[in-house]
């Protein structure tokens, strides 16, 4: 669950998304390396068997307390 919409004053707004699912994501974005995605456990459940993924294993990010198990999208054999 995540807030989309503009957020903020009189004086300033913006249009943004905020959230656990947005903090989380931004995590991820940090931990990748160039072209890899890197997704969580939600996402992984979703997608199934539609890419093919890899467990990246569990890490330990800010704003969590327990450690958030990654996986790695494997999309450049998915295209190849």
């Amino acid at each position: 669950m995540v807030t989309v919409g503009y957020i903020g004053t009189e004086q300033r707004t913006d249009y943004t998304a905020i959230g656990d699912a947005v903090n989380l994501s931004a995590r991820f974005e940090k931990l990748a390396q160039g072209q890899q995605i890197l997704i969580g456990q939600s996402t992984f459940d979703a997608i199934g068997e539609k890419l093919p993924t890899r467990a990246y294993g569990e890490v330990q990010v800010k704003g969590k307390s327990e450690p958030v198990q990654v996986y790695e999208v494997v999309w450049k054999e998915a295209v190849s």
